[in-house]
C-alpha cells in the first residue's frame, strides 16, 4: 500500500527514499514486498508517509496453538 500513499501525498520513490534515508532500489524492494524493512526503517516511511505501519504493508500473522504441558 506504499504505491496508493505515495500517489497520495504526490511524492515519488525517488524523493520517499531520500527522506527515509535509504536508497531507491531499497525502497522500491520494499515497496513491492521483496524484503522486510527493519524497525528503524519502518519508523522512517511511517513518519514520511505520514501513515502508521498496519496501512502501509499487508500483516499476515500466522498463530498456532499453544502446546499443554505434559
Amino acid at each position: 500500500h506504499i504505491k496508493e500513499r505515495l500517489k497520495e501525498l504526490a511524492l515519488t520513490q525517488r524523493a520517499a527514499a531520500e527522506a527515509c534515508g535509504i536508497s531507491y532500489r531499497h525502497f522500491n524492494r520494499i515497496a513491492l514486498s521483496r524484503c522486510d524493512p527493519s524497525l528503524l526503517i519502518i519508523a522512517r516511511l511511517e513518519a514520511v508517509l505520514d501513515a502508521p505501519y498496519a496501512q502501509l504493508f499487508d500483516i499476515d500473522i500466522k498463530t498456532r496453538e499453544a502446546s499443554t504441558p505434559s
